[in-house]
């Protein structure tokens, strides 16, 4: 039972956190690194109730936990094996969206 917040924290508090730096290092500006943290928070809202949704209609939680999980690996992998250059900026903002996805919120 205590081991749920701390895992519900270090996903969420370390992309909230150094998301801006993320965005940052694919050669943004720093105003342009603020309005592309904006869909940030779309995108979470959009995972948040669409697996609830989601749960609610198969009435499992482990399959949607599952599938949430899918997106933030591939965001991780893309971020990880894409170089950081100009040419990339797209794929690798897409990948940190990926990222953003909140399975934590599923955990409690």
């Amino acid at each position: 039972m205590r081991l749920t917040p701390f895992m519900n924290s270090v996903p969420s508090g370390g992309i909230s956190t150094f998301g801006p730096l993320i965005v940052k290092s694919f050669g943004y500006d720093s105003f342009k690194t603020i309005l592309l943290n904006i869909p940030f928070g779309a995108v979470q809202l959009v995972a948040t109730m669409g697996g609830a949704w989601l749960a609610m209609c198969w009435k499992k939680k482990g399959p949607v936990l599952i599938l949430l999980c899918i997106p933030p690996i591939i965001g991780a992998t893309v971020l990880l094996c894409l170089d950081h250059t100009a040419s990339n900026r797209g794929p690798l903002l897409v990948a940190y969206y990926l990222v953003s996805s909140p399975i934590w919120s599923y955990l409690s």
